[in-house]
């Protein structure tokens, strides 16, 4: 083994041995350094031999250049000559380490001085890095404190460092490479004029193209289409993008304004202007174009709230119910007029008694009910106050100044229940001359328990009256804005703010949509919400006040609106509620809590609630501050900001109306908790559950999630919340006491109380087990609330065991979290807008994001100006596509004959006919180009891909070919049943695929649905319209019939109830039908299936189960309800 002594810890040896030379080298000197140095290299074995004689020859051949390469070789060789000459004598005399004594030492130190001297005196020669600006190299160390390398040899203390090679003798080098690409195959041979690669010239072209700019399967599926259809001819189309751009100008585009807005220097390049265009569309513009769609206008809702039992839209909310900008407030009984905000007098449904309550709105039992209902907030006397509550001191306010008591109780009476007027004066407004009743406090529930707080604390009743025209239908539109901020993207350093508005006049359904989200605009990078949103302000107001337009009939009518709701995430939500930011003291929009009381959940959200009226007063404080200083100091104190927010200016209530967001929420508290439970492992438990985790059973929908341990920060919100719902089975599965840290499993039982720390697994899964319910319950659509159920009430209280439970494991954490404490405004803020799916912004970033992913394809000149065309272009065609008007011409059936062809689906996919925004898995199969029959009109497009072999085919014990040991009298049944066919099969082969993809047309709207082999379909029960069954896929069948149409079908396993529940759980446990029992069909046409799956199964294992392997003789099976679709 050769071996050499270096003093520098860190060398890299080939600076050493093998110096590059540069242009002007000595190749002289080098070469006789070279073999002062090689004297000094002990040889111990023949091994070492050959490595370094192989070495030698590859150092001077390697760094030898082309027009010196002859004389060095020549050198070269006489040189090396020498050397083996001096190796061998070396070997032979068979030089060991123990030879080597201290005067080998002092010659081998003499030597290296020497070598350093000579070093010095040349000059071209300096032992530093390579240096491009240099056309010498120099052969000086790199480290200054270490300029000579020391080739002593000190056997006896071990202080040498030894040239050893990268790999040892007894190195096993074998390798065997697992598989090869691109080798030669056996293709077929084309013999026409581009033979024998391609098939023709077409071919040829477009593999060339596609290969050039990297083309994605959908955009070349879409090319093809168009290319593929008999109305497209080669010849009409433009060979300039110019001119196809054009082509949108003759479109009844919106009109896109522009105003000059001011530009922070602060924030931008020292390059950029002061003043930029800000590009906006006008909201009235776009109510105009919804009154002119025939698709549209007819599904949009105009009326009163509803008073349902299942409560899923906004008008099925308190706030519609109680504004005039949206509800109804005004009723005529007779000839006495009723108004929102009066007090009455009436009866109870029993005909019993009379009561006292306050009208906070007109209602319906329905959509488009003729009866009207009155929505009455609760008044009790002093009999009624709980015993908690009562004293002499209300009682002598009862006897003596007829104090009554307002509760926050809502409920619906008849107008036929109606007895008479009652003047009552609220102490927080000034006394009226006459009254009957006074009130001074309210009733409310905290924790469960009946409490009191001032009149002064509530949201009062917002009041405002139109003048409307006679004799024209009053149609009121509900507003929603939604702001969020472009991050960095793409190769554009800059952000943009997205400004954009939903209609809450559309169904929940419609609201999903991606066609239904409107831009406003797109803010400028650094330019202020403020100045920009200017124009909306302005336009909102006309709004508020009411104009004349027309609908698609024809008809005048009278339209107005109101800003309904503002939706943000959590630091711009409080920015437009004029709120310091949530890690300010006070930084919560909805109450004043203060940080130190984040935690607490006993801190009563009720009595320190922000009220609009109160926090009006706050303001004014503020602004009537003298200075500066003293401002900010006040705003310290209230938790607000130095001044309101421009949306004041339009009717809001802004701590109402600016709901907290539950999918931002619950997103960072999950996050959060995945954090603490794998820091809260070891490196054995991180093993255990990444190898669960790669075999876990995840819905097929699903993204491919990255690893959770070592990649979560690259985790979006949604991946984290879709994370929740499986991670409990995973740590039951995976995870015991042992996979934990010593000190988390002692922390964790000392504060639980445990007996063992066998038990702090269980505590981690339930904690993980309260958080996915919670998830779920609040993204959970319809509530229902009656007589006997409140969903409310419900959510309230798994809101609160989840924030038990977070705070009791992982307290330390998140008791300082805003999100914490933002969980108990979402039952309130529900009950607000209806549910908490009617408030989440999850589709409103899925929309947002669409933006962003536009920008790289855009010149990056004027990004918002670019979008906002985009965005014009896509909205006209869309309106054009729903049939919408054209003053300039008559009816125009162009593009409404587009929506009915089949083979122009894909043209339209992901903007127009996609209905709910969801991650899909990419398909790793190739679609097969097969023509597919459907038996019912509303299922369109059907594809199917990854073709199953005949091997794969029997390793699932499936037949190939049809007999009446199989499926033959099955499909007999449904081709005489479902297709009215009563003829014989005489096509007995059937094909297999991996998944079939399918659009749906449910009335006006498309959905693409998606299945594949083991996915859980939920299927309408014929014997329950409100229940499902629940089957698995076990194979996707296509046959061909006598008539050579192509016919989709699915073989299927039904699940069975089987009366038990999970203990982990408590979720009901499932049988699954086998293969050979025929109580239930197995085989079934597609159409059976007319939505997306909504349901999710997990085998429940056991210890015979291991590596994704599960037990085929227990077909037990966990309906997993933590599953929901996150938009």
């Amino acid at each position: 083994m050769v071996k050499i002594t270096y003093k520098k810890k860190d060398a890299n040896l080939r600076q050493v041995i093998r110096p590059k030379f540069g242009k002007n080298a000595n190749l002289r000197k080098n070469v006789h350094l070279f073999a002062k140095h090689a004297t000094n290299i002990v040889i111990t074995t023949q091994n070492d031999f050959n490595r370094y004689q192989y070495s030698l020859s590859q150092s001077f051949k390697t760094n030898s250049t082309s027009d010196e390469s002859h004389n060095l070789n020549l050198q070269y060789d006489n040189i090396l000559d020498n050397n083996i000459h001096n190796i061998t004598q070396i070997i032979n005399h068979n030089l060991s380490i123990s030879d080597i004594n201290e005067e080998n030492q002092e010659n081998r130190s003499d030597q290296e001085d020497e070598i350093n001297q000579e070093n010095e005196d040349q000059e071209n020669y300096s032992w530093e890095s390579d240096n491009e600006d240099q056309e010498n190299y120099s052969w000086e160390s790199n480290n200054e404190d270490q300029e000579n390398y020391s080739w002593e040899s000190d056997y006896e203390d071990q202080e040498n460092y030894f040239w050893e090679s990268d790999y040892e003798e007894d190195d096993d080098l074998s390798f065997e490479f697992k598989n090869q690409y691109d080798v030669l195959q056996n293709t077929p041979t084309y013999y026409g004029e581009t033979k024998p690669y391609f098939p023709n010239k077409t071919v040829m072209m477009m593999f060339i193209w596609y290969t050039k700019y990297m083309i994605g399967s959908h955009a070349y599926q879409d090319l093809a289409k168009i290319i593929r259809h008999p109305d497209f001819h080669a010849l009409d189309l433009p060979l300039s993008i110019t001119t196809l751009k054009q082509m949108r100008r003759g479109l009844p585009l919106m009109t896109l304004n522009s105003h000059n807005i001011k530009i922070n220097p602060k924030d931008t390049p020292s390059t950029s202007p002061f003043l930029k265009e800000g590009y906006t569309f006008s909201i009235i513009d776009h109510i105009e174009r919804l009154l002119n769609n025939p698709l549209i206008y007819p599904k949009l809702y105009f009326g009163p709230g509803v008073e349902t039992s299942e409560r899923s839209e906004l008008w099925h909310g308190q706030v519609w119910k109680e504004s005039p900008l949206f509800g109804e407030t005004e009723y005529r009984i007779g000839n006495v007029l009723y108004k929102a905000g009066d007090f009455v007098l009436y009866y109870t449904k029993e005909m019993t008694e009379q009561r006292l309550g306050q009208i906070n709105g007109i209602v319906i039992p329905k959509e488009n009910s003729k009866q009207h209902l009155l929505y009455i907030q609760k008044i009790i006397y002093y009999e009624d106050l709980p015993g908690n509550i009562k004293s002499f001191n209300r009682q002598n306010q009862s006897n003596n100044h007829n104090t009554v008591w307002l509760t926050e109780k809502r409920e619906i009476i008849s107008v036929d229940d109606i007895i008479t007027h009652v003047n009552i004066w609220l102490e927080d407004l000034p006394e009226p001359v006459n009254y009957d009743y006074r009130i001074k406090e309210i009733l409310y529930t905290h924790n469960n328990q009946q409490k009191i707080r001032q009149i002064q604390k509530r949201h009062r009743l917002p009041c405002y009256s139109f003048q409307k025209p006679p004799g024209l239908r009053h149609l009121k539109f509900f507003v929603d804005l939604y702001f969020d901020d472009f991050g960095a993207f793409g190769k554009s350093y800059h952000k943009l703010g997205g400004l954009y508005v939903q209609f809450g006049n559309m169904t929940l359904s419609m609201r999903q949509c991606l066609k239904n989200h409107f831009l406003i605009g797109l803010i400028p990078f650094g330019a202020k919400f403020t100045d920009f949103i200017k124009p909306f302000i302005c336009q909102m107001q006309k709004l508020q006040d009411g104009l004349i337009m027309y609908n698609c009939n024809g008809e005048e009518v009278f339209v107005s609106g109101g800003l309904g709701m503002c939706t943000a995430d959590l630091p711009q939500g409080n920015d437009i509620a004029g709120v310091r930011r949530h890690n300010a003291d006070r930084g919560c929009r909805s109450c004043e809590i203060t940080q130190e009381k984040i935690g607490d959940i006993n801190f009563d959200i009720y009595m320190n609630c922000r009220y609009c009226h109160i926090t009006d007063l706050q303001y004014q404080e503020i602004k009537h501050a003298i200075t500066r200083s003293a401002k900010k100091n006040l705003a310290k104190k209230y938790g607000l900001c130095l001044e309101k927010n421009i949306l004041d200016h339009l009717i809001r209530n802004r701590h109402v109306q600016t709901p907290q967001d539950p999918f931002h929420c619950l997103a960072g508290l999950v996050r959060r908790l995945l954090d603490e439970t794998f820091n809260s492992m070891n490196c054995e438990g991180h093993s255990e559950f990444i190898k669960e985790w790669r075999v876990f059973e995840v819905p097929s929908i699903w993204n491919r999630l990255q690893n959770p341990i070592t990649h979560r920060d690259s985790y979006w919100m949604n991946d984290s919340l879709r994370l929740a719902m499986i991670i409990p089975y995973i740590l039951t599965r995976a995870i015991n006491h042992r996979h934990y840290k010593a000190e988390v499993l002692t922390r964790i039982k000392n504060d639980c109380l445990l007996s063992s720390q066998v038990q702090v697994p269980g505590i981690i899964v339930n904690c993980w087990v309260k958080m996915a319910k919670a998830c779920k319950y609040v993204f959970k659509t319809p509530y229902v609330v009656n007589t006997d159920y409140n969903d409310y009430t419900i959510l309230r209280k798994i809101l609160e065991r989840a924030i038990v439970a977070l705070l009791k494991v992982f307290g330390t954490v998140f008791s300082k979290l805003p999100n914490i404490h933002a969980l108990r405004h979402l039952p309130d803020i529900a009950a607000n807008f209806g549910t908490l799916i009617n408030t989440s912004v999850s589709i409103k970033e899925a929309v947002h994001g669409l933006y962003k992913r536009f920008v790289p394809h855009t010149n990056k000149k004027d990004i918002s100006m670019d979008l906002s065309k985009r965005d014009n272009t896509l909205q006209t065609l869309r309106y054009l596509l729903d049939g919408g008007l054209d003053m300039r011409y008559n009816k125009i059936d162009l593009f409404a004959k587009i929506t009915y062809d089949e083979r122009l689906h894909n043209l339209l996919d992901n903007w127009y006919i996609s209905d709910i925004v969801e991650d899909n898995t990419a398909e790793s199969c190739s679609e097969i180009n097969l023509d597919i029959f459907s038996i019912h009109p509303d299922f369109q497009d059907i594809q199917v891909r990854g073709l199953w072999k005949l091997n794969k085919i029997r390793e699932q014990n499936l037949p190939s070919v049809l007999s009446a040991e199989n499926f033959l009298t099955d499909l007999t049944r449904i081709y005489i049943d479902i297709y009215q066919n009563s003829g014989a099969i005489i096509q007995r082969h059937v094909d297999y695929y991996s998944s079939i993809r399918f659009t749906v047309k449910n009335g006006d709207v498309y959905s693409n649905i998606t299945l594949r082999i083991g996915e859980a379909i939920d299927v309408e029960n014929v014997d329950d319209p409100n229940g499902r069954s629940y089957a698995l896929i076990r194979a996707i069948m296509i046959h061909q019939d006598d008539f050579r149409r192509n016919n989709p079908f699915l073989l299927i396993d039904w699940f069975y109830e089987k009366g038990s529940a999970d203990s982990v759980t408590g979720f009901p446990i499932y049988g699954l039908q086998e293969s050979d029992d025929h109580s239930w069909f197995h085989l079934y046409p597609l159409i059976i299936v007319d939505r997306k799956p909504k349901v999710h199964f997990v085998h429940k294992c056991t210890a015979r189960c291991s590596n994704g392997s599960h037990d085929k003789n227990n077909e037990e099976y966990i309906l997993n309800e933590f599953y929901y679709s996150i938009l």
